[in-house]
């Protein structure tokens, strides 16, 4: 049965329709990857996969349950959402952030059990910031406050995550980090990740499922050798590459040169 399951959505934004007619189907343990172009509707999709934004036609399904007849509390519980980008008003030390994702169990005025306090320690463990938990996420750099924001949704216990663009701005070093963190939650958790990712290299490598959009429409979906094809990318990109195996075994795209076609 597929856990998550889109049919026919259309998505607007006060009147402006982004995404039309866009289906999406995900089984439990899968890593599927949103790519395109800038504004094509990847973040789009994913807001509303997250109960952000309600569809203006079509119907999202979560463990074959309407994703409309779900409360929040319980979409909470369910789903964990990584925005690409986010601020905090104060200072908070990094416990204090993925505490916050105990909200959906616990309510906001209830003290925390001895439970919420074991699902933390292995939220932060799990994103590798054990060391951390005690430190201000002004300290952090890029990719440490990334695995922070991952480990908040963790603390949710969630079936699902949800990132958008958690790569971006970071340096290799720091994508790999959190890309293996989510591989590694996804087949050991037995989680679903559906992740909206700019660079196609790191897509093929760690999506077992691509939806590629362009102007809001799906061109193409299915494995990355099914859709990172030469036409695919030709015609959605405007650039030649070929999709390759690296001598580690890793799906890797050549491009052939760096102007538009």
């Amino acid at each position: 049965m597929n856990y998550i399951q889109a049919q026919n959505l259309d998505l607007a934004y006060k009147e402006k329709t982004v995404v039309q007619n866009f289906d999406l189907n995900v089984n439990t343990g899968t890593i599927v990857g949103l790519i395109g172009p800038n504004g094509s509707g990847k973040t789009t999709i994913l807001r509303a996969l997250a109960g952000l934004l309600d569809p203006q036609r079509g119907d999202i399904q979560i463990n074959a349950k309407n994703l409309r007849n779900i409360s929040k509390r319980k979409r909470a519980r369910t789903m964990g959402w990584v925005p690409q980008r986010e601020t905090f008003a104060w200072s908070l030390k990094v416990e204090d952030i993925v505490s916050l994702g105990r909200a959906p169990h616990r309510g906001w005025l209830l003290p925390f059990s001895a439970y919420d306090y074991k699902i933390i320690k292995k939220a932060l463990k799990s994103a590798e910031l054990s060391n951390f938990s005690s430190r201000s996420i002004d300290e952090l750099s890029g990719g440490e406050f990334q695995r922070v924001l991952i480990a908040r949704a963790l603390a949710q216990e969630p079936k699902i995550l949800l990132l958008d663009e958690p790569t971006a701005n970071l340096d290799i070093h720091h994508q790999i980090q959190v890309l293996d963190l989510v591989q590694e939650l996804v087949k050991k958790e037995k989680m679903t990740a559906v992740i909206a990712i700019h660079d196609l290299g790191l897509a093929a490598r760690y999506c077992d499922q691509l939806t590629l959009l362009n102007h809001g429409k799906i061109r193409a979906t299915g494995t990355p050798e099914e859709v990172l094809t030469s036409t695919n990318l030709a015609a959605v990109f405007g650039v030649k590459a070929q999709l390759y195996r690296d001598p580690q075994g890793f799906w890797a795209l050549s491009i052939k040169n760096g102007k538009k076609i």
